[in-house]
């Protein structure tokens, strides 16, 4: 018979037991959700779409070391030896009381057993994650080449509107006036090609080159007849703009399908197409400044639909008009969508200019050899059949040849995102035979560029999406 004081350190040892495995079990959720999301944001680090993903890994590995430590410590502070040695103690003894106690201890798991499963768990998430993570990259790069279908299928659009693919490099003046003396040396090139192509698409809207001025001062449209206004609303901030805005690639491929921009009240951004007046397709569809409910409904009414509906969450603002990044980026990265258009098999390089660098944080520039002459060109760049330099069996600049690289798709366009590591590459020769598919000859390269690359330096490129391969480029 159990006396009262023997009952009550019966209840308490037994609330105290209680009281320790909570304990237990609160530290082992604690260690186990730790892992959990130490794992899971450890695996950023082979998913490098978010910007933050180097401090998110780093933060992965400090929440898995806090879940470790958690465990261990309750391991250290339950622990009180060896199981068989309490197993060997009771069977020496066989007393009914160290039987119930060690019956009583082991009606749960051990602190030891516990740490064990937190173990294997937080292994097998470290080991699943990636492979989740990755698969997730690939739906997003799948949804990329869907994206870049879409873009062509638009662009197939345009041309049978317009006769051509749109240019990859344009002047826009808001007045009108393409004057040679307006613009330096480097850009009376493309001046003239802006001239060709604009009058082209557009031909009864008014250019002018002697130096005078396209609009003179109209009142905005007052009716369907006579919709005219006196400046060309390009860039749709419903004011005109003095000088000139230079478009690369990127913003024209969001130009010439989305057509002219326009603001809401809160800012948010989305294109509404060229106006159906031929005078002047560039009016912009909403008044910014005098907010005219009456103006906006008309001038929506008399507009073309665009060839492509973008995102507006993932259009981006690039100087004074936006681009558009694609769904593997972020808007701090600025990953937009790379266009080159081919001008009679050639390709102007400087159609696309971003900086970028490699991990030795070397200015990525390729080396290209045309017309003659070399050039030497930020990434990113078109892609060529060939090597786009002349080089010997050694690597080495051939100068005794007179060589001019051929570039792929040489009567349409290139398009291409920069893959899942955000860096397009220098571009130059691609091949879908052989193991190599991105020859690179540094010697030669860097004979061109000035730039000492590593031979790897291509590898950048093997995720990038185009509109020239099925999938990644490698």
């Amino acid at each position: 018979m159990l006396s009262a004081s023997g009952t009550m350190n019966m209840g308490i040892s037994h609330n105290f037991a209680g009281d320790v495995a909570m304990r237990n079990l609160s530290a082992c959720v604690a260690a186990l959700v730790s892992l959990a999301v130490g794992s899971y944001l450890y695996s950023y680090t082979f998913y490098p779409r978010y910007h933050w993903n180097v401090e998110l890994a780093a933060l992965g590995w400090v929440l898995m070391a806090v879940g470790i430590g958690v465990a261990a410590w309750r391991a250290l502070r339950n622990y009180d030896g060896p199981d068989f040695v309490r197993l060997a103690w009771m069977r020496w003894h066989r007393k009914r009381h160290l039987h119930l106690r060690y019956a009583r201890r082991r009606r749960a798991f051990t602190m030891v057993e516990l740490l064990i499963v937190v173990v294997i768990i937080g292994i097998l998430i470290a080991l699943l994650l990636p492979a989740l993570q990755s698969a997730v990259r690939r739906t997003y790069e799948a949804q990329v080449s869907v994206e870049i279908e879409s873009f062509t299928q638009a662009l197939e659009a345009f041309k049978n509107e317009y006769g051509s693919y749109p240019p990859s490099r344009i002047i826009l003046c808001e007045d009108g006036d393409y004057s040679p003396a307006r613009f330096p040396a480097n850009l009376q090139a493309v001046r003239q090609r802006t001239l060709d192509y604009m009058r082209k698409f557009f031909p009864r809207a008014p250019l002018r080159t002697d130096g005078g001025k396209a609009w003179t001062i109209l009142a905005k449209p007052t009716s369907q007849t006579d919709p005219k206004s006196n400046f060309y609303d390009f860039n749709g901030n419903d004011q005109p703009d003095s000088g000139y805005i230079v478009l690369q690639g990127h913003q024209c491929l969001v130009f010439f399908l989305g057509g002219i921009p326009a603001y809401n009240n809160t800012g948010t951004l989305s294109l509404e197409g060229f106006g159906k007046n031929p005078s002047n397709p560039f009016v912009a569809s909403k008044d910014n400044s005098a907010a005219d409910p009456t103006w906006n409904k008309f001038a929506q009414s008399i507009r073309n639909n665009p060839f492509y509906r973008f995102d507006s969450n993932r259009l981006v603002i690039d100087g004074n008009y936006p681009g558009y990044i694609d769904s593997l980026d972020t808007v701090n990265d600025k990953r937009f969508f790379a266009y080159f258009c081919s001008y009679n098999g050639i390709y102007d390089l400087d159609d696309c200019n971003f900086v970028e660098t490699d991990d030795n944080n070397n200015p990525l520039i390729g080396g290209f050899e045309f017309l003659g002459k070399t050039f030497s060109s930020p990434s990113p760049n078109p892609y060529t059949e060939g090597m786009p330099l002349a080089v010997n069996t050694s690597g080495n600049l051939d100068t005794n040849t007179n060589y001019s690289c051929r570039f792929l798709r040489r009567d349409s366009y290139q398009l291409f995102g920069a893959g899942s590591d955000r860096k397009y590459g220098i571009g130059g020769y691609y091949t879908q035979r052989g193991d190599d598919r991105l020859p690179f000859a540094a010697p030669a390269n860097q004979t061109v560029t000035g730039i000492a690359l590593p031979p790897n330096t291509r590898d950048c490129e093997r995720d990038n999406i185009t509109n020239f391969a099925t999938g990644k480029l490698d």
